[in-house]
């Protein structure tokens, strides 16, 4: 089976989870957290504070996980980067999105100033607004290295939160899996 992967990425509190199940919903296509599939295998819960204890291992586990679904066209929701627990980031191999064989990669931003609010709505937690900048832009330069390094289409999407973001969204996704058939 030839399987068609959306890979929809962005940072923590863009709202991922929140468009992946309206996608879900609308287009009766399957979406499967990068998180819960690892965590799962691993049969260990990540908390709030998002920390990995190899983040490596756990892509290599993710590259297992996705391989074992049997739906031919997903969306796969994840990150290009992680939050160390001293503020850093790691920046995800991007090897490892070549052995997903992406079709497409959609990237959902926002400002910083709403990212935080999302955060504390979510976490109850205040983020320093340096290091979610710094987060923003490491998820998006990743997200274009891995595009241009492997040739997977790649659509930037800014999320307003507006009420209009899912039809904005589905369009993007109506023109990719037009384009995978």
């Amino acid at each position: 089976m030839n399987k068609k992967i959306i890979f929809m990425a962005g940072s923590y509190g863009v709202g991922k989870t929140t468009i992946c199940n309206q996608l879900t919903n609308s287009l009766k296509i399957p979406t499967y957290s990068a998180s819960d599939l690892i965590s799962k295998h691993n049969k260990e819960t990540y908390g709030k504070n998002k920390y990995v204890k190899d983040s490596d291992l756990n892509q290599n586990i993710l590259v297992r996980e996705v391989s074992q679904i049997e739906d031919e066209i997903f969306i796969l929701s994840g990150h290009f980067c992680l939050k160390a627990p001293d503020d850093n980031i790691i920046l995800l191999e991007k090897d490892i999105f070549k052995q997903l064989s992406l079709n497409a990669i959609v990237l959902i931003e926002s400002s910083s100033e709403l990212i935080l609010q999302n955060l504390y709505n979510r976490d109850q937690e205040i983020y320093n607004i340096e290091f979610i900048n710094k987060l923003l832009s490491s998820e998006k330069n990743q997200a274009i290295c891995v595009s241009d390094s492997y040739n997977i289409p790649l659509y930037i999407y800014e999320m307003k939160y507006d009420g209009e973001d899912l039809a904005k969204i589905l369009s993007i996704i109506d023109n990719i899996l037009r384009q995978v058939k």
